[in-house]
């Protein structure tokens, strides 16, 4: 007999503010009345760009407000600070964002963007990277030094903070000593961690499918290898997470990640994702090694994969969980 392991869950889902879940099979989606409403949304909503002003009430699941300064064209007033809500809590003051979402009023706050997508906008000239340097996102660059560092190394500014080797010519600039270099390319690496951070979110919420919480938990984990670790084996998500479903993570591997149906790592994750089932749905302490390879191998069969040759992988899967 086989012991049952931690049930190992997925549900492929997508993330809206903030988010809806639907299951998808080997890519068919059935979609709530939220989540079509939602992709709508992302198709025809409202769109604004601007600047992180400050961010507030920031929770565990990624949600988080945001007050945003819209760009004013050229020769125009500045527009009206705008209120944004949705999965926003890896941003930072003094990045640019664009949004798109829909209008909502808040009973007490009044009106917010309920933000459906965004992407960071990476600044690319230097008045770009000196609004960056002087709004605080990287901590301990005051408005004079993000003067002296753009008008000396222009729009590398930022890159240049991250690479070690020219530490001397950044300490040849006014205010800038040993201890203070110390602290403002700390800064640096953590904005550019808050950076890598949204690319997880927009692949976790984007390619996968999954919420801001769950990709929350991915970072907390794996921090930057987490889009390598997850496009080399999708089957890690059925053991970072406490819902079960095979089927859709297989059919996330299979189709958009080129996964093999012969992979072990596939069979091991029919397999303890059957021990799982069968733990959550009849209660079972274990399963009798017949049993636990009639379902893992009924989880592996596929139009391409015989069944002996599924029977076959299970019995392996099998084999090197109980040495």
């Amino acid at each position: 007999a086989a012991g049952l392991g931690s049930a190992a869950p997925w549900a492929y889902t997508r993330n809206v503010a903030r988010g809806s879940k639907q299951l998808v099979a080997h890519g068919t989606r059935r979609r709530s009345r939220v989540a079509t409403a939602a992709l709508d949304a992302e198709q025809s909503g409202i769109v604004l760009s601007g600047t992180v002003r400050s961010i507030s009430n920031r929770q565990e699941d990624g949600f988080a407000v945001v007050r945003l300064q819209p760009d004013s064209p050229d020769g125009a007033s500045t527009p009206k600070v705008q209120v944004l809500c949705g999965a926003l809590s890896q941003v930072s003051p003094g990045v640019r964002l664009h949004v798109r979402g829909e209008w909502a009023t808040h009973p007490k706050y009044g009106a917010q963007l309920q933000v459906s997508s965004h992407d960071l906008v990476k600044p690319e000239n230097k008045d770009e990277v000196l609004r960056v340097l002087s709004s605080g996102a990287i901590k301990g660059v005051s408005k004079s030094m993000a003067l002296a560092l753009v008008g000396r190394f222009g729009a590398e500014a930022i890159e240049v903070l991250l690479d070690d080797a020219h530490d001397e010519e950044i300490l040849e600039l006014p205010r800038f000593g040993a201890k203070t270099l110390s602290k403002v390319k700390e800064g640096a690496r953590q904005y550019e961690e808050n950076s890598d951070q949204h690319l997880l979110f927009r692949f976790v919420n984007d390619e996968l499918g999954l919420t801001s919480c769950e990709a929350q938990s991915l970072w907390t984990k794996y921090r930057t290898d987490a889009i390598d670790r997850v496009s080399a084996n999708p089957y890690v998500l059925l053991t970072d997470f406490a819902y079960l479903g095979f089927k859709a993570v297989d059919g996330l591997s299979l189709e958009r990640f080129n996964g093999r149906l012969d992979s072990i790592e596939r069979a091991g994750a029919a397999l303890t994702s059957s021990l799982g089932r069968a733990a959550i749905s009849s209660g079972h302490l274990f399963l009798t090694q017949p049993a636990l390879l009639l379902e893992t191998t009924r989880l592996l069969l596929h139009a391409q994969l015989p069944a002996e040759k599924a029977l076959g992988l299970a019995q392996t899967a099998l084999a090197r969980l109980t040495k």
